[in-house]
Formats: structure tokens, C-alpha cells, sequence
């Protein structure tokens, strides 16, 4: 990899949050120090905030309503990418929402809308993808979601159930091996219970389940839990919807801390103004704030913990 590109790396990293695991120490309180009355107040020096000359960069915004919605601290991570590798990235997520794209390593994490994978009906709707920066190839990044099978045989078996008066639905789908011993077994809920869909192993042992719990006001939140095969919890992402937005999304994967990140998004009507991104701690890292014009976003600072801003993008 060629210099130019290590330094494109090395901006996206500090952009986005180069390390969501790292804590912070805490700092020790600073006594105000006491001056003898005595002294002049020209001995006194003043410390003042140094202001960085940002210079603004243009770059593609995906500011149209038309584009499937995208983080802007994703349209941040990709304005410093390699052509190549934005090609790649525009490629992935055309027609598919991203919830979250960073950085880390040397190659990008996408969590985006799953939609080349037809369904018989809704389990986990999102993947979690990477792409290398040395060579442009596109892996799964995580086991999760796992891959079930809409077949019916002798080892895929189906149950239905009717809902809605007329409304045919999947409420069993256990898969055997060859021996006729359970492999999986998927369960759907369609009542109130919060549990929509789980998915166990042939000991009965939980592998994934999706929760959705609702408010009074319309809103809700939708939880995606996966275990690993001690019970533990591998992988957790959640979205809490507002007004039909993602005011909050978080990803938690205990195999790679660094990539933990909550996002708190802030919307004008359709509009999201201000993405505030924070460690799995919640420590603040970044704030994004956008500006639009007539539907479409014209303007996109970052700003780091301590509220400087430290980049700036135009709509090209």
C-alpha cells in the first residue's frame, strides 16, 4: 500500500473513532491556582483556544431523498477513501440503508440493510460486511446473522399458521440432519409478547432471537441478540425508532470492542441534522452536524470530543 493511501486510512480513522474499546484515564481535578496580590496582572498570561483553519472538502453528500438513508459519519469515513474502494462501498449498499460504516484495521465495516437474500419471512434484516483496503475484497465480518435454508424436504420441515383473518405465515421451521436428529429449530410470535423471532440449536440451546417492544406514543425498538455457544453474548444491535427514524442505534460485538459504537441521531422532519457517535463506554468520540437546502444536504462538520471541528465536507 502506497503512502497516499495509509494517510487516507489514517484520516478515516481519526474521523470516525479509531478505537471505541480505549477508556479513557481519568483526569485529576485541577486546582485554580492562587497568585500573590502582588504580582501584575501583565504577569498574568491569558491561554487562549487555538482555532484550526479547517479547509472544507467537497465530496458526494448522498444528499438526495432519494438515496437509502446513510450515516454521515459514513459519508465522512468514505470521502477519504481510495476511489477504488468507494467504488466498491457504493456497489454494496446501493438500494440497502447502512447503519453504520468505520474504519478499523485496514478495511471497512459495514452494517447495512440485508436485501439480496430472499426471506420466506422476517429473521435478522441487516449484515455485517468488510471490505479490505489492499485489495478490495468483500467478506462477511461476523458468523451472524446465520444463513437459514427456505426449502422444504424431508429434513427442512415447515409449520403455518393463519393470522389476519386470511394471512398464511411460518410459525415453525425445524431443520434435521441426515440421521433425522434437530439441527435448528426457527420459531415465529406473531402476539404481544416481545419475542418475534427466535432460533435454537438441536439441544434447545438459544442461538438468536429479535425482540420488539412498543410504545404508547407508535414508537419502538427492535433488538438483535446472538450467543455463543457458552451462552454469552457475541453480538448485540439495536435500533430505537422515532417518528419512523433510528434515533438510536447501537452495535456491540464482543470479538472486536474497537468497533462498539452508539449512535444518537437528530432529525428535522426528514432531515437528520446532528449524529452523535459514542464509545461502548459512552464516552463521546464525534458529532456530525449537517445543513440542507431544498431537501438535499448541502454541508457536513465534524467536530471531536472537546467540540472543536476538526473537518468540513461541501456537496460537490
Amino acid at each position: 500500500m502506497n503512502k497516499n493511501n495509509l494517510l487516507l486510512i489514517a484520516l478515516a480513522g481519526a474521523v470516525l473513532c479509531a478505537g471505541c474499546g480505549d477508556k479513557k484515564e481519568p483526569q485529576k481535578e485541577v486546582q485554580p491556582a492562587v497568585f500573590n496580590q502582588e504580582v501584575s496582572k501583565s504577569e498574568v498570561k491569558e491561554v487562549k483556544k487555538i482555532v484550526k483553519n479547517i479547509q472544507p472538502q467537497k465530496t458526494n453528500l448522498y444528499k438526495s431523498h432519494e438515496d437509502r438513508d446513510i450515516p454521515l459519519s459514513a459519508v465522512a469515513g468514505i470521502s477519504a477513501l481510495p476511489q477504488n474502494i468507494k467504488n466498491i462501498i457504493n456497489k454494496q449498499i446501493k438500494d440497502a440503508d447502512v447503519y453504520y460504516l468505520s474504519v478499523f484495521n485496514d478495511k471497512v465495516i459495514i452494517l447495512k440493510e440485508a436485501i439480496n437474500e430472499e426471506d420466506r419471512f422476517t429473521r435478522h434484516d441487516f449484515e455485517v460486511i468488510s471490505v479490505s483496503m489492499s485489495d478490495g475484497k468483500v467478506a462477511q465480518e461476523t458468523s451472524f446473522p446465520r444463513k437459514m435454508s427456505n426449502d422444504e424436504s424431508e429434513t427442512e420441515v415447515w409449520k403455518y399458521e393463519v393470522i389476519e383473518g386470511d394471512m398464511v405465515v411460518p410459525s415453525v421451521h425445524t431443520s434435521l440432519n441426515e440421521d433425522g436428529s434437530i439441527k435448528t429449530v426457527e420459531k415465529w410470535f406473531y402476539g404481544e409478547e416481545e419475542v418475534k423471532y427466535k432460533l435454537s440449536d438441536g439441544e434447545g440451546k438459544t442461538i438468536s432471537l429479535r425482540k420488539t417492544t412498543k410504545s404508547d406514543s407508535g414508537n419502538w425498538r427492535d433488538d438483535h441478540v446472538f450467543y455463543d455457544n457458552k451462552g454469552n453474548t457475541a453480538l448485540n444491535v439495536s435500533f430505537v425508532y422515532e417518528n419512523n427514524h433510528v434515533a438510536r442505534f447501537t452495535y456491540y460485538n464482543s470479538s472486536s470492542p474497537e468497533t462498539c459504537i452508539t449512535m444518537v441521531n437528530e432529525y428535522d422532519d426528514a432531515d437528520k441534522t446532528k449524529e452523535t457517535l459514542y464509545t461502548s463506554d459512552y464516552q463521546l468520540k464525534n458529532v456530525f452536524t449537517s445543513v440542507y437546502k431544498d431537501g438535499e444536504r448541502e454541508e457536513i462538520k465534524v467536530f471531536d470530543a472537546s467540540n472543536n471541528e476538526v473537518a468540513k465536507f461541501l456537496a460537490e
